[in-house]
């Protein structure tokens, strides 16, 4: 059972709080507030997208200073990039004084943990740069006679591992660690590692009495474990959309946030109502999501109608490529709108093709690069079989089944993440081959209801023929 907090502590009455907090302009639905205000210690919010998440995140912490009384420095909050930080920090600012913010601990997960272990150790490790590191895992892959690409992989996921579960090979570890010990420094994943160790083998006592956490679903075991760890004399907040965990090759499943949603001493809450989006761009994902394995049956709904996706048809890359710089050219719709695409190679070759690679105003961004972000207008590149799914690796290359479906089902989650970030329109582009190869239309479209398409006049685009063709 979900244990509640006492409230002995509080300093303001809930109901003048929420009426202040009404009258400043946060309008939170009830399925909001009842997350926000909820007493229970341990609280998972499953917020899909477009649902509120950074509001409530915010709201929870005022919640915890102005109603139950904690302060400031009470709270640890952490987000998945340092942009997420900042905008957090934005929405507290009007209500909270510049040193109450200075004091609360808000950030990613490494920086917190950087800055708590230099407080506990006295000591000031120096960390490889990016470029270094790169180096230092060449280096040890060509020892082991595999790619630096593999190599950084099988660490990457090692690593994000709980200490002492290392899976990965064992000559590789030991070269690259090493390495680290040569250069007396440590990678970016060894931070976590340390305080790991500072929790839980010299039993250190973290200074917060609770812990919120914004992304959770992109947690990797050894973040998940030391979340619990630092929050286990405390409050713990966790909100997160297990159907937008995209950082598998960072060791990030969403089994870990699936396990916190399932304990029996969390109270969960629900985030269903979609404020950024329109029905017609909602139900196509609904519809999309729902063919993984690990949906839960979970249902997003919008406030306002509108136009469902546009599918577009083309001869071939490059007539897909002209077509979108001549739209985007003609609509100037200076930063409202995005275009998306699976990898870098993709938006370079499309850029190319623009007038001296101008990107008129759009923002040009990876699927996994526009996370967290919205946009009236978005285009989606290369929906075909190759690019959604992508598949690492050599073309053809064999898999394990099971490895082969849990590709797969992180490749839907990312075009799913790809396909809400829109607010208005959607457009998502299907070139008929690609470097003269002919191409299959992605299986996503078909599983979001997107083979066939009605268009003006009553004419019906028949697009199953290149889904089935072979």
């Amino acid at each position: 059972m979900a244990k509640e907090v006492d409230p002995s502590g509080a300093v303001e009455g809930l109901e003048g709080w929420r009426r202040r907090m009404a009258a400043a302009g946060w309008t939170l639905t009830e399925e909001q507030w009842k997350a926000v205000q909820s007493p229970h210690r341990r609280i998972a919010v499953y917020a899909g997208p477009g649902t509120g998440k950074t509001t409530v995140l915010a709201a929870r912490a005022l919640f915890l200073i102005q109603v139950l009384g904690m302060r400031p420095a009470d709270l640890l909050v952490t987000t998945f990039t340092r942009e997420a930080a900042a905008e957090l920090k934005e929405r507290l600012r009007p209500w909270l004084p510049s040193r109450s913010l200075i004091e609360m601990e808000m950030g990613t997960l490494h920086s917190r943990m950087l800055r708590w272990w230099v407080r506990e150790s006295g000591q000031v490790p120096r960390l490889l740069t990016p470029e270094e590191q790169r180096r230092l895992v060449e280096k040890a892959a060509r020892r082991c006679g595999i790619s630096g690409e593999e190599a950084a992989a099988a660490l990457a996921v090692a690593k994000s591992r709980r200490p002492g579960r290392d899976q990965v090979s064992t000559r590789l570890r030991e070269i690259y660690e090493g390495e680290l010990r040569r250069y007396g420094a440590w990678d970016f994943d060894d931070i976590l590692i340390q305080v790991h160790e500072l929790l839980f083998e010299q039993g250190r006592m973290p200074p917060w009495k609770a812990v919120l956490v914004d992304e959770a679903q992109d947690l990797n075991e050894i973040q998940s474990i030391l979340v619990e760890g630092l929050a286990r004399d405390g409050l713990l907040f966790m909100i997160g959309d297990d159907d937008q965990s995209i950082y598998g090759f960072r060791g990030a499943v969403p089994a870990y946030f699936q396990g916190h949603l399932r304990r029996p001493d969390t109270a969960v809450f629900y985030l269903s109502v979609n404020h950024r989006s329109h029905q017609g761009l909602v139900e196509p994902c609904n519809r999309l999501i729902v063919n993984n394995g690990d949906a839960r049956g979970k249902s997003i709904r919008a406030l306002r109608q509108g136009p469902g996706p546009e599918v577009r048809l083309f001869p071939d890359e490059w007539e897909q490529d002209r077509w979108l710089n001549r739209v985007l050219a003609r609509e100037a719709l200076q930063g409202m709108a995005a275009v998306l695409a699976r990898t870098h190679q993709q938006l370079q070759r499309a850029l190319s093709r623009g007038a001296e690679g101008h990107r008129y105003g759009a923002i040009w961004l990876t699927f996994h690069g526009s996370k967290g972000r919205e946009f009236d207008h978005v285009y989606i590149l290369d929906a075909v079989e190759g690019s959604a799914p992508h598949y690492p690796g050599a073309p053809g290359k064999k898999r394990d089944q099971e490895l082969e479906a849990s590709l797969v089902e992180e490749e839907r989650r990312l075009f799913y993440v790809a396909m809400t970030r829109a607010r208005e329109r959607l457009v998502i582009l299907v070139p008929e081959r690609i470097e003269g190869r002919v191409t299959r239309m992605s299986r996503f479209l078909a599983e979001a209801g997107l083979d066939e398409q009605k268009l003006p006049g009553g004419r019906w685009r028949g697009l199953r023929k290149i889904l089935r063709r072979e």
